[in-house]
């Protein structure tokens, strides 16, 4: 089966949300975080011999976003064999990103590993070397956004990126997307900390939020936990029907990044 292009249109240049920290909906004072060298308090994990100011966030609209000394999620991969993960489009050399989104990929890898025995994880677009704009990404350009593959149960679709909606962009919930190890899988990368958003299709999202009341992992009164975390920080967004899109936090080592307000109370899925 011909695998499908990514869809470098699910950005949404008109999704505020999406677009994020590269249009201007983003707390913070950046002159302020430059002059005093330090970030909020977000509790970010720190990592072992952390690579500082990688992240350069723009200043205003209009600006595009940078990566300095980006971190190679690609050489990640051949160093750590059997990585659990791959870059589906090498030859495209859109595998750089910060250090806290390869190693966070790289920690996906290893569940993946050990939660699908023999299934590899692909990733799509993460940033160019030096980040700025890429394609027709609304972001994707500073390193703190990655494209991730669903997980399925057909071999057949299980190397790229493959839409889990029956008719491609609409449609009902493919059976063969793993639902229960989709949970399982991203509810590990918001346990990291180290998760902003991650944006899906909302019938996915619709069909995650059934599996998690469906066994009790959240429940409408919750307010906190891994669980409520994820829903919340799961954002619907219309065209990521075939990957979903991973965006960390900024660390207090990106001195340069601006963080977004995170998402509001709420999980979406007691309407």
């Amino acid at each position: 089966m011909k695998p499908e292009e990514e869809d470098e249109a699910d950005e949404g240049e008109d999704e505020a949300e999406l677009a994020g920290r590269y249009q201007g909906d983003i707390a913070g004072d950046i002159d302020k975080v430059i002059n005093n060298k330090k970030t909020s308090d977000n509790k970010v994990p720190e990592l072992k011999g952390q690579k500082l100011d990688q992240v350069i966030s723009p200043t205003k609209k209009g600006q595009e976003g940078r990566l300095e000394n980006a971190s190679n999620l690609l050489a990640y991969e051949r160093s750590h064999s059997p990585a659990g993960f791959h870059v589906v489009n090498p030859k495209r050399e859109r595998y750089y990103g910060s250090q806290e989104i390869v190693y966070l990929i790289g920690q996906m890898g290893q569940f993946t590993r050990k939660l699908i025995p023999n299934y590899v994880l692909p990733i799509g677009d993460v940033s160019a070397k030096t980040g700025g704009k890429l394609g027709t990404h609304a972001s994707h350009q500073n390193g703190l956004d990655a494209d991730i593959a669903f997980y399925f149960k057909d071999q057949k679709i299980q190397g790229n990126l493959f839409s889990a909606l029956q008719n491609g962009k609409t449609g009902r919930v493919l059976d063969s997307w793993m639902v229960e190890e989709q949970w399982k899988l991203l509810k590990y990368a918001v346990s990291s900390k180290y998760v902003d958003r991650i944006f899906i299709h909302q019938s996915l999202k619709n069909s995650l939020c059934q599996y998690a009341i469906k066994t009790g992992d959240i429940k409408k009164e919750d307010k906190a936990g891994d669980a409520y975390e994820l829903l919340r920080r799961l954002r619907p967004e219309k065209n990521h029907y075939n990957h979903f899109h991973l965006r960390v936090k900024c660390s207090k080592a990106q001195v340069r990044c601006r963080q977004m307000a995170d998402p509001a109370p709420g999980t979406g899925c007691f309407s």
